[in-house]
């Protein structure tokens, strides 16, 4: 076994191995044992443990994969008899019938959470504002707007919105279905890759949500099927305008995707330094990201201007670091001084500071004093720096359990955030004008008790298939296996994926529909590799 061969493979596992072990201290000290903590000695005992264990995986999986690319042959024939936009239709419709069933359990849809401030906003009742995204916030007041003109009322407005949006959901969906038919030549991968988007709950119920998520999500994946396909087919001058329009309108649905782009900028310069990354398809990506970033940036403004809109509040941007003080307040307040606490409870409260969840940080930024924050930010900065130096564990804690279901797959955390796995509660901000009324009550009981409650994670295997931390690892192993088969060219679509993840890390909480846009596309990228590794192998045979 050639030695970089098993690098690649070796440091994937070491990091794995040592990840998993992490999030079990943490859950056996968020769940069983407050007295638990990580330490010099247990992190260094535990990077001992996984780089012993990490070498023995690393040797099965190099060879399972050679077994795997040797005995699985390319087929040389599809699935579907038809070509082009019927087979397209003949899989939206069946993709369609399969999902409409959640949306008449939950008519008119999920009208929950973000809604609130968003109706608010779009009716009227108080300014528009960047917290959410002031694109989706006008085009889902339309559609609703346009519903309720044609059918009469608000409730079969909202309805209509759900529908549409899962059926172009489903429309997406079945179209890089037919894409991906069309590069590889499998049933079988095919059959499952449709049995995956059918069958798997979170899509149909994430596709009658009215936050803002949805529409990201998929002109996020429309933006990664075209990276996929410049891949392939190279960049050429008609994909600039498709990557462009999808990336630029896929950026103003979601305010910190642009941070996402930046990281993926980033790492492509620090691959093309190396020299890991070819310069011609580089500098091109480049140009493209770089550009999108302007026009929405561009874009945004011309939409603040237009509506007058304030901007947001800071407190999302001071998740993590209102996380790491309440931490340290809560672990360690009586080492604190006089002055410590005296300066703690100017910015958040005496009695909110005690709502301190590891999991979910709205709780302390939403009593955080942002006026003062804003006035002084270096007195801010100072304090948290300064308990940053002395009690660092801490820090580094508040981080790892805040983004706990990014990368520990047996984490169970993001069912006690909000009581449930799937937001599926109704909320009406409407004055009555939008209601809950179950077209289908029994399958509504089943499908909540079962996704929305989150009773399926009991089952330990079925649960990873729901874990965000399966599809991260995902990416991550897809990007050594491409350097560990020099596709460097590649390594675009695991970094735009990784490059909006990591973005994530940063937030108040991880929930599936903040993962939604990254998971959809890593089947996808299974399939992709699978292909640019095989063909690389029946090249190595030809020659």
């Amino acid at each position: 076994m050639k030695k970089y061969n098993v690098s690649y493979v070796y440091v994937f596992f070491l990091l794995f191995v040592f990840a998993q072990l992490v999030g079990s201290v943490l859950k056996i000290q968020t769940n069983l044992d407050p007295t638990v903590h990580l330490t010099k000695y247990s992190i260094f005992s535990i990077f001992l443990i996984s780089s012993i264990f990490a070498y023995p995986l690393a040797i099965l999986a190099k060879k399972s994969l050679d077994h795997f690319w040797n005995k699985n042959k390319i087929e040389d024939r599809k699935i579907f008899p038809c070509k082009g936009i019927h087979t397209w239709l003949l899989l939206w419709i069946g993709i369609s019938i399969v999902w409409i069933p959640y949306w008449f359990a939950y008519y008119p849809g999920i009208f929950g959470y973000d809604i609130s401030a968003q109706w608010n906003q779009y009716f009227g009742t108080s300014g528009y504002n960047t917290h959410h995204p002031i694109i989706h916030t006008i085009f889902m007041g339309q559609l609703i707007d346009i519903g309720q003109r044609i059918f009469g009322n608000y409730n079969r407005g909202v309805a209509c919105y759900c529908l549409l949006q899962l059926l172009i959901l489903s429309g997406v969906v079945s179209f890089a279905i037919c894409y991906i038919n069309k590069l590889i030549f499998s049933s079988r991968i095919i059959i499952l890759i449709l049995i995956y988007f059918a069958l798997f709950p979170m899509w149909p119920l994430l596709g009658i949500s009215t936050t803002k998520d949805i529409y990201f999500s998929i002109l996020y994946f429309m933006s990664f099927m075209v990276l996929i396909d410049c891949c392939f087919s190279g960049i050429k001058k008609g994909r600039w305008g498709i990557i462009c329009l999808f990336l630029t309108t896929e950026l103003l649905f979601r305010n910190n995707a642009v941070y996402g782009v930046i990281v993926t900028i980033f790492c492509l310069i620090l691959f093309m330094l190396i020299k890991r990354y070819p310069k011609k398809e580089g500098f091109s990506f480049l140009i493209i990201f770089i550009l999108c970033a302007l026009l929405s940036n561009g874009v945004l403004g011309q939409l603040k201007k237009i509506t007058n809109a304030s901007e947001g509040s800071i407190r999302e941007a001071l998740s993590i670091p209102c996380q790491q003080i309440a931490r340290v307040y809560s672990e360690k307040k009586n080492e604190l001084t006089e002055d410590d606490t005296s300066e703690i409870f100017q910015y958040i409260p005496e009695e909110k500071i005690v709502d301190y969840m590891w999991q979910l940080s709205d709780p302390i930024k939403a009593s955080l004093n942002t006026g003062l924050v804003g006035s002084d930010w270096n007195r801010f900065i100072a304090l948290w720096i300064n308990l940053g130096k002395r009690y660092p564990r801490e820090y580094l804690e508040a981080v790892l359990c805040n983004t706990l279901p990014l990368w520990y797959v047996w984490d169970d955390s993001i069912v006690s955030i909000k009581g449930c796995y799937m937001e599926y509660l109704f909320k009406d901000v409407t004055s009555g004008q939008v209601v809950k009324n179950s077209q289908l009550p029994r399958l509504e009981k089943f499908l909540t008790n079962t996704y929305a409650k989150g009773y399926i994670l009991e089952f330990p295997i079925i649960s990873l298939l729901f874990a965000p931390a399966l599809y991260v690892w995902i990416i991550v192993g897809i990007g050594f296996i491409l350097m560990k088969y020099k596709q460097y060219k590649y390594l675009v679509l695991p970094i735009f994926l990784l490059g909006y993840t990591s973005t994530l890390m940063a937030g108040p909480c991880i929930l599936p529909r903040y993962c939604m846009n990254f998971i959809i596309c890593v089947p996808f990228l299974m399939i992709c590799t699978g292909n640019i590794i095989r063909r690389k192998m029946m090249s190595l045979e030809e020659l």
